[in-house]
């Protein structure tokens, strides 16, 4: 951990978060500087390599990722609310270090998108730390990492994905339908085809509701609610921002498209579990329904 870090924790323990001396955005958002270094801040489309701590007025943690070997990618987008963690990671530049309070209420709806837990009271605040060590261009980025990806498969992980491959025609012969597959290994097939006049390509903004499935079926998230309109997610295609199976598979799509997609594990979460109910290397299935493309 570098020593700027050291000293915005050593600083954060050592005052109650009401003694710091907080700094206002156009929006509300609170933020406290600890390092500003004098740089570009990072802007829409960008990836933010950072490492991130989420705690409660308590002071216990609901996210750390400086203990983690690597710090995390961070994806710069349009603020859900105003004073988000969007809006606050634009705040910054490369070699920043910064406090920031959020709504709880806010974050757990808009950006968690779950029930806030039970030991969160209703308008109470979330204390963000942030450490930014370099920002990046997403396509640059991307590339990067693609060419690696397409380079560098181990004869081990070729023989995992050919068993995985396996279990996922299984799954295909059950289904009974015809599947499709992208050049990159989705295999999807309509529900129905939409009628919107846009058809979607890298640079749009997409807006979708999805079931996300294991292989036997079991739901693991959902956009959609007790109504019928749910709470689509937006991302903008082929940024990045959405798994690599989801970029593949969305392209030339309309809106008003139902699809049913497979999305092999290299092309969704990799090696990386995710929470309890993803395991490394899972398969995922999912019920997508194009809501727009923009």
């Amino acid at each position: 951990m570098k020593k700027s870090v050291v000293l915005l924790f050593v600083f954060a323990f050592s005052l109650s978060y009401s003694q710091i001396n907080y700094q206002k955005s156009s929006t509300g958002l609170q933020f406290y500087m600890a390092k500003d270094v004098p740089g570009s801040t990072a802007k829409m489309g960008q990836l933010v390599s950072m490492n991130m701590s989420i705690k409660d007025a308590n002071g216990n943690f609901i996210k750390n990722t400086f203990k983690d070997p690597k710090p995390m990618l961070f994806p710069v987008k349009l603020s859900l609310y105003d004073g988000d963690i969007y809006e606050a990671v634009g705040l910054l530049s490369k070699g920043d270090s910064a406090l920031f309070l959020t709504s709880a209420d806010s974050m757990y709806a808009k950006i968690f998108r779950s029930e806030m837990p039970e030991k969160l009271k209703k308008g109470s605040m979330l204390f963000i730390t942030i450490k930014v060590y370099d920002i990046w261009n997403q396509k640059d980025r991307i590339e990067k990492l693609k060419v690696h990806a397409d380079t560098v498969i181990s004869t081990s992980e070729k023989i995992r994905r050919e068993k995985e491959d396996i279990q996922i025609q299984k799954y295909i012969k059950n289904k009974g339908f015809a599947f499709n597959k992208t050049p990159k290994g989705v295999y999807y097939t309509y529900y129905s085809k939409g009628k919107g006049l846009v058809e979607s390509k890298n640079g749009n903004v997409v807006l979708i509701n999805f079931v996300g499935k294991l292989l036997d079926d079991t739901s693991f998230e959902t956009t959609f609610n007790e109504d019928e309109i749910g709470r689509p997610i937006s991302f903008v295609l082929g940024k990045g921002e959405v798994i690599p199976g989801w970029d593949d598979l969305l392209i030339s799509k309309r809106e008003g498209d139902k699809i049913l997609c497979i999305v092999p594990s290299h092309l969704a979460f990799g090696s990386q579990p995710k929470g309890s109910k993803l395991a490394a290397n899972t398969t995922l299935v999912f019920d997508l329904d194009v809501v727009g493309v923009r």
